[in-house]
């Protein structure tokens, strides 16, 4: 036990010194790292690159001379000229192409790394030199150009790290045609100019600032296309109804002015072809908008609409009158921009002021579709004719900058940023896309109403319609039914007369009721249900006719109806009266009826008996008048001759003939044909 304790004590003491060795251990790592990171602080004044905006004072001068671009060039002549006033001195250049250059002088401290320079975008062709030398740019084109942000990095020897301060001479030579003043052609106050990588960032940045301001217009071209391409879908499941085919082209030409947007912040393009474009579209909605009201609401074209149109028409001719002297030769034809503003401002009002009332006035009158879109239009009119109002007032008056009508043109920046034309555009898009899917339904509702009841009328027609024809002994009879449409207006019955004075005979009834579809139909059905009736009291073809021509007065809507109604005895002798159809043909030849008024037309109409005799093996044939009118592709009936001509033949190769002739009605055909 006793050995066991020295050795215990010194495991004690070796702990205690493991521990104090751990502790000191730390103590030296903490210290270590308090010295490090006292070396790691941050030079902000050492550690900071170079990045300037030019706002400052820049020399400007009208003229061009390549001695301008020469960094000895003594240019203290010069007029010094604000950064953010540089687009209105150039704008004090007499009209047409400008020649004009800017210089300025930068102070590069002793290492400062490789520069590059940020110009925005411009509305005019520039070159840039760096103590003359051409870094880029674009050449002096003779028609003015609006150019889209760049960055530019400067000459090898220029951008170099240096061990000593320098100064660099950037100048700028410039071309604009001059029209108007425009904050674009502004130069010093939005360059900046600075180390490359902060350049870089700072045009990076900007580009996307300049997408987020078009978000709202890529929102609006992605959902006209979207309404557009639907409507082109509409219109081509339904060609009868053109209002979906000017939505359609109304909502794509939309959406081609806000591709349009998009497409002018990040390309460089030429004024010229811009406006044209620009003017072309927005004229070219204007008459869409017109005609899809005028479609959709069943306008008249009186001298109220002509006007309109005419100012639209105009206003597109004035955009091509600008455009075409400017090409060839290099000049405005309208000179002075705010002529131009004004008279497109005038050329606005008649456009607007139909829209207003016109749907207004189908408001008034209880139209629902003018009421839902009755505040949408208003909205649209109004806000285009404030912004024609704005932008001719801002040329006339010389009003650039910022002024107290900014929020018509920058509303909000929540959810996006947006005007208060689009929200009015976006406002009309959503009504008409309401209206036109509310017409829709309501137009699909009434189709299968009509559907149904076409149906009902078509299986009440095949009920009407014998299938087939009853066995009359001595008598081979038979028929071929061809409806020109879905529900027809030819009808027949095939009565057999078994008991009576007339025991043993047959009666047969053929008729054509004027009109197609429906109504058509339901005469049929009117008429087919009085011949049955009639039947079991009489058999005389005179008297049926008189009281079916009773029954008709009042109820055929202004129509009419041809029948022929015959009586064929067992001994070949036949009794007919015809209102007003086709005479029946016996072996090729036709019979000689007196003929009455068709039945509908007069209450007084009476109806003559004529009486001949069949002999066996005679065929006698009747049909209805869409045999005879059938018609070629030419235009060239089938005609009577050719009837005539086939009279001999079976029904069905009669029916088949005018088919393939070219049917145009109901074709009906039916023979007898005394057998014994």
């Amino acid at each position: 036990m006793r050995s066991f304790t020295p050795i215990f004590r010194c495991f004690c003491h070796g702990l205690i010194a493991l521990f104090l060795l751990l502790q000191l251990s730390a103590v030296l790592t903490f210290a270590q790292s308090q010295s490090a990171n006292l070396d790691s602080t941050f030079d902000l004044d050492k550690g900071r690159l170079p990045l300037i905006s030019l706002n400052g004072l820049w020399r400007f001068h009208a003229g061009d001379d390549p001695a301008f671009a020469e960094p000895a060039f003594d240019d203290s002549a010069w007029l010094l000229v604000p950064a953010d006033q540089t687009g209105r001195q150039n704008e004090s250049l007499p009209h047409g192409l400008a020649r004009f250059w800017y210089r300025t002088r930068i102070f590069v401290p002793a290492g400062t790394p490789p520069l590059s320079i940020y110009v925005p975008h411009v509305d005019m062709n520039f070159e840039i030199f760096v103590d003359g030398q051409r870094i880029d740019g674009l050449p002096p084109y003779s028609t003015s150009t609006h150019v889209a942000s760049r960055v530019f990095n400067f000459p090898v020897a220029a951008a170099e790290a240096s061990s000593h301060p320098r100064i660099l001479s950037v100048a700028f030579r410039c071309w604009r045609f001059v029209q108007s003043s425009s904050d674009d052609s502004a130069l010093g106050g939005r360059i900046r100019l600075g180390a490359t990588p902060l350049v870089q960032e700072a045009f990076l940045l900007r580009t996307r600032n300049a997408f987020w301001y078009l978000a709202s217009d890529l929102f609006l071209a992605m959902l006209n296309t979207l309404a557009g391409l639907t409507a082109m879908g509409l219109f081509l499941f339904r060609r009868q109804e053109k209002e979906y085919l000017w939505y359609s082209l109304l909502t794509l030409i939309f959406a081609a002015t806000h591709s349009h947007m998009i497409w002018t912040t990040t390309n460089t393009f030429g004024w010229p072809q811009l406006l044209l474009t620009a003017n072309v579209l927005w004229q070219a909605s204007c008459l869409a908008l017109m005609v899809f009201l005028y479609r959709l609401l069943g306008g008249k074209r009186d001298r109220f609409f002509w006007i309109a149109i005419s100012s639209i028409l105009v206003g597109m001719l004035m955009a091509f009158a600008d455009f075409v002297p400017y090409m060839f030769r290099e000049e405005w034809l309208w000179a002075d921009i705010r002529l131009y503003n004004g008279l497109s401002f005038l050329l606005f009002l008649p456009f607007a002021a139909w829209v207003i009332v016109f749907v207004a006035r189908k408001a008034i009158q209880g139209v629902t579709d003018a009421r839902l879109l009755l505040p949408a239009v208003v909205m649209v009119a109004l806000d285009n004719a404030l912004n024609y109002g704005f932008t001719a007032a801002q040329t006339i008056f010389q009003q650039g900058g910022s002024s107290w009508w900014d929020w018509f043109f920058y509303t909000s920046d929540w959810p996006m940023p947006f005007t208060v034309q689009q929200l009015g555009e976006l406002f009309l898009l959503l009504t008409m896309l309401a209206v036109l899917i509310r017409r829709f339904t309501r137009t699909r509702l009434h189709e299968e109403t009509y559907e149904r009841e076409r149906e009902a009328a078509r299986s009440v027609q095949q009920v009407l319609v014998p299938d087939a024809i009853p066995v009359i002994p001595g008598f081979r009879i038979a028929s071929v039914y061809k409806p020109f449409g879905e529900v027809g207006g030819d009808f027949f019955q095939v009565i057999p007369i078994e008991t009576g004075e007339h025991g043993g005979s047959v009666l047969v009834v053929i008729g054509d009721v004027s009109g197609k579809g429906l109504p058509a139909a339901m005469t049929v059905s009117l008429l087919v249900g009085t011949v049955r009736t009639l039947a079991h009291y009489t058999q005389s073809p005179a008297q049926i006719l008189t009281a079916m021509n009773q029954r008709l007065i009042g109820r055929s809507n202004g129509g009419f109806t041809t029948c022929l109604v015959l009586r064929a005895a067992p001994d070949g002798t036949v009794t007919i009266a015809n209102a007003g159809h086709i005479s029946p043909y016996v072996d090729g030849g036709e019979l000689e009826l007196e003929n009455g008024f068709p039945m509908g037309l007069s209450p007084d109409a009476t109806y003559a008996e004529s009486t001949f005799h069949l002999a066996v093996n005679d065929q006698l044939t009747l049909v209805t008048d869409g045999v005879v009118e059938a018609r070629s592709k030419g235009g060239e009936l089938f005609g009577f001759a050719r009837t005539h001509s086939v009279s001999r033949g079976s029904p069905e190769s009669i029916a088949t003939a005018a088919q393939h002739f070219g049917q145009d009605d109901d074709i009906t055909v039916l023979s007898i044909c005394r057998a014994y």
